[in-house]
């Protein structure tokens, strides 16, 4: 069988050695635009560190995350605390923190080491088509078509995926996330989360120190992302934001933008929508990432099932379909929620209900579970 992969990001790069992993006699192609990655910090959740020790990929990856053992969320100004931890719901963490470069890394290990598995670098996906046909233009500068017994996009930019058939629903929020890498040799493994009136903070410990993610309406942000770093940094600590401490330098910043997109349909024939390019979520939660490696370890468990691969796609889309909405929608009412809800005076719900959470075991257990998606 021959298998093609759209995009060697992290979906992409999962699913390729997923679908080596489950059919070992399979043909899997790898076709991937190339270039640097991004240094922003994902959290690969607990429940994605289950699915992934099982499927045998994890070992491959540990080595470049950091565990996340607890998280302590507070709100500024308001009344409420929560704290949660991986042993409230017999998790040895809730996550590993992984920066974006050092998973691709990585990951492209893994897959040098694989057999079976050819990765085209440099090239640019012209096409692709529900029949698992695809074209795309070499780093050399031809073009090549291939066709392929089953073809899952995991990183297409959006004109290529709608002249294939795909139509999007997308929402903009107007948020805008500002992120700030801060270099520390002992970061330690505990998150924390502020939620102020108008803007929500998160630290991440990662192997090579914290990552601050400053969340906030885009208007707010602008005059914020003209500051020098020193004048930026200033105002994190004069604002009584989240800051990793007096010995942690700024090492690098970005901002964007959030909008959530749904693809209809999420599979047509051979091809199928894996990560980002089925369900673009809003970060909060930590969700895309781990959506979209759900996504191809249900995509190569259903190939190597016998799904019929001229209907793959389509079949994965049937699949992932509630698991992809309930995140969407979860997100998508904690991201209005997070920046728009409060009451009169300085009770703050999202405080009340956290603090509800933090002295319930039974309820902080089952949201944790959740949250973190464990089996």
């Amino acid at each position: 069988m021959k298998i093609g992969i759209l995009g060697g990001g992290a979906v992409g790069s999962f699913a390729a050695l997923a679908v080596r992993a489950a059919l070992p006699a399979a043909q899997v192609t790898v076709i991937d635009a190339g270039g640097p990655r991004p240094r922003r910090t994902f959290v690969l959740l607990a429940g994605t560190r289950v699915r992934l020790a099982a499927a045998g990929l994890w070992e491959e990856i540990e080595p470049a995350t950091h565990a996340l053992d607890d998280l302590r969320a507070t709100y500024r100004g308001q009344f409420g605390l929560l704290r949660l931890d991986g042993a409230d719901c017999g998790a040895p963490a809730l996550g590993h923190a992984v920066r974006e470069d050092d998973l691709h890394d990585a990951l492209r290990r893994a897959i040098a080491a694989a057999p079976g598995i050819e990765a085209i670098d440099g090239a640019r996906v012209e096409s692709c088509a529900p029949d698992g046909e695809v074209s795309f233009a070499a780093a050399d500068g031809g073009h090549a078509t291939r066709r392929f017994d089953a073809v899952a996009a995991a990183g297409l930019p959006e004109e290529v995926l709608l002249r294939a058939g795909f139509r999007f629903d997308a929402k903009e929020y107007g948020h805008r996330v500002l992120v700030t890498a801060f270099a520390a040799a002992r970061p330690g493994h505990s998150a924390a989360e502020r939620l102020l009136a108008d803007a929500a903070v998160t630290l991440l410990p990662n192997r090579h120190g914290w990552c601050h993610i400053l969340t906030m309406r885009a208007a707010a942000a602008a005059a914020l992302e003209e500051l020098a770093d020193e004048d930026y940094e200033a105002h994190l600590r004069d604002a009584s934001l989240l800051h990793p401490g007096p010995d942690a330098a700024i090492a690098s910043r970005a901002a964007w933008q959030p909008r959530r997109r749904l693809a209809k349909p999420a599979g047509i024939g051979a091809l199928a929508l894996l990560g980002a390019s089925a369900c673009s979520v809003h970060p909060i939660g930590a969700q895309e990432l781990n959506l979209g490696i759900r996504d191809a370890l249900a995509w190569a468990k259903l190939l190597a099932d016998g799904t019929e691969p001229a209907s793959s796609g389509a079949a994965c889309a049937r699949l992932r379909q509630a698991d992809r909405r309930r995140v969407a929608f979860a997100t998508d009412a904690l991201a209005r929620a997070m920046l728009d809800l409060r009451l009169p005076g300085k009770l703050n719900l999202a405080g009340f209900a956290g603090t509800a959470v933090d002295l319930l075991p039974a309820a902080r257990r089952a949201v944790l579970r959740r949250a973190l998606a464990l089996p």
